[in-house]
């Protein structure tokens, strides 16, 4: 089982997800990062540098004495050149995204209700370069810097309503759902050829039966390839099943024992699938070395193929991961980038596998 984790593309929707509404904007940028920055090699070289910029940028904002004007205007307009790179991909694939996106949501809800999807940058108010040098007197006050794509947003919208505030929890996940689902299409449009894996993660809470039928209706299409769904309401999954065409098996936990169900019947005491495998990883001592393989595997998708030409060894150690370079200016680059590798590697496991990058 070792040898096939990590090989394969895959989409996770779970509870966790829900900071993705209901959370700060930071999670909404690390959406469009992950996805964008996995067919993209352009964007991620983009992304790194600008934040190389805005920490340089930041370290002078916050020094005592004022800071060297011809050091600020070099990092403002790295700044400037990367930010318009990020907000142009960013806005390019927001465009692509919403139709896929809202093509989804009309599906589950059966057109129910009226969803929007946009995205705010202050890269659209003008000139990046004016904008940061119009706010620099007010940035030097605050200390960091108040404006740029590193503020960038996703407007969830409800009709004109936020959908953090007005949805119901059905209609929050929902929204949710069809924001996967598209992250789908995009990875299947831009990947290697490979249909990617879907693990549904409880996610027929909070959701109407109509709703519920709608979701394994779509995804049992010829669109999607293999699905992994955990639900706590057997009976609940087992009616509707049984009104969908198509090859699928059922599995039941009970008292740690895993079965393959052939009939209907009603369980007790049932854990999520997902949970149990977890139990059993960590159980036989596997659970971390097989994320650790999946992070490692994951080095490449996340950094792209010039960055992944010029490394020549990766391992973890002690939740760090340690990464060999050819090249001194990309290793210093990575350097600069370092927490948001971190985040990103990690998302892509779906756990905190590192807390630290060494570059050597």
């Amino acid at each position: 089982m070792s040898d096939h984790i990590g090989l394969f593309p895959l989409v996770m929707v779970s509870p966790a997800d829900t900071l993705l509404i209901a959370g700060g904007s930071e999670e909404r940028r690390r959406f469009m990062d992950v996805v964008i920055s996995q067919f993209d090699r352009e964007y991620l070289d983009a992304l790194i540098r600008y934040n190389k910029a805005l920490v340089q940028r930041n370290t002078l904002l916050k020094a005592e004495l004022e800071p060297d004007e011809e050091l600020m205007n070099v990092w403002e307009e790295m700044m400037a050149s990367t930010g318009e790179v990020v907000f142009r991909k960013r806005q390019q694939f927001i465009e692509e995204f919403i139709p896929i996106f809202q093509s989804y949501y009309s599906y589950i809800s059966q057109n129910q209700e009226e969803v929007k999807l946009s995205y705010q940058s202050h890269a659209a108010e003008g000139d990046l370069l004016a904008l940061l040098r119009a706010n620099r007197q007010r940035d030097r006050v605050m200390g960091y810097s108040l404006k740029g794509i590193h503020k960038d947003d996703l407007i969830m919208q409800l009709g004109e309503f936020p959908m953090k505030r007005e949805g119901s929890q059905g209609q929050n996940k929902t929204y949710l759902i069809a924001l996967k689902l598209a992250q789908f299409e995009f990875l299947k449009r831009t990947g290697s050829g490979t249909t990617p894996l879907i693990l549904l993660d409880d996610i027929f809470d909070k959701l109407d039966a109509l709703r519920v039928e709608q979701i394994v209706k779509l995804v049992a299409g010829d669109n999607f390839g293999q699905i992994f769904i955990t639900d706590t309401n057997r009976d609940h999954l087992d009616r509707i099943l049984k009104k969908i065409e198509g090859d699928y098996k059922l599995f039941e936990v009970e008292n740690g024992e895993v079965s393959e169900r052939r009939s209907l019947m009603k369980r007790n005491n049932t854990e999520q699938i997902g949970d149990v495998l977890r139990q059993f990883l960590r159980q036989q001592g596997l659970e971390t070395p097989l994320n650790e393989y999946r992070l490692v595997d994951a080095w490449k998708d996340v950094v792209g193929p010039v960055i992944t030409r010029y490394t020549t060894n990766l391992f973890i150690k002690n939740q760090i991961l340690y990464v060999s370079l050819s090249s001194s200016v990309i290793r210093q680059e990575l350097m600069m980038g370092r927490e948001m590798l971190i985040r990103n590697l990690n998302a892509q496991v779906g756990s905190q596998v590192i807390v630290n990058i060494v570059f050597r």
